[in-house]
């Protein structure tokens, strides 16, 4: 099966891809993609495979972006999407938002003017605990 997914994290000799499709991460492992070949970076979109039984890449693809992608001054991604706020009345902080390109989205910051019913065009950082 093939999933897309954005490369979010290098650590080592990893490279960590989250994927709506695939429900979460996969790690792509540096040491196996031959000299010759691209090596995707943070920020980058790929379609890939993963390795019968884990969560390893078993190959992978570039492909352009399927949503507007920079990385911030802490090296982490960010994506423009639209989300949606349904959320019974609840409007400023600590809320749920809702995605199609990726799924449910946490609010930690306080936006007062943020309000249900309503439509947001948005940057959303993808942070990695």
């Amino acid at each position: 099966m093939l999933y897309k997914g954005l490369i979010t994290k290098s650590k080592s000799e990893f490279l960590y891809v989250w994927s709506k499709s695939l429900g979460g991460e996969a790690t792509l492992d540096k040491r196996l993609v031959p000299p010759n070949e691209w090596l995707p970076s943070v920020g980058d979109w790929i379609v890939f495979s993963i390795k019968r039984g884990s969560s390893f890449v078993d190959d992978f693809i570039d492909i352009p972006n399927l949503l507007p992608t920079k990385l911030n001054e802490h090296g982490h991604v960010l994506v423009k999407t639209k989300i949606s706020c349904r959320s019974n009345g609840a409007s400023g902080c600590n809320l749920l938002a809702h995605s199609n390109d990726l799924g449910v989205i946490g609010i930690f910051q306080n936006f007062p003017n943020l309000h249900e019913n309503y439509d947001y065009n948005v940057w959303v950082e993808r942070k990695n605990c």
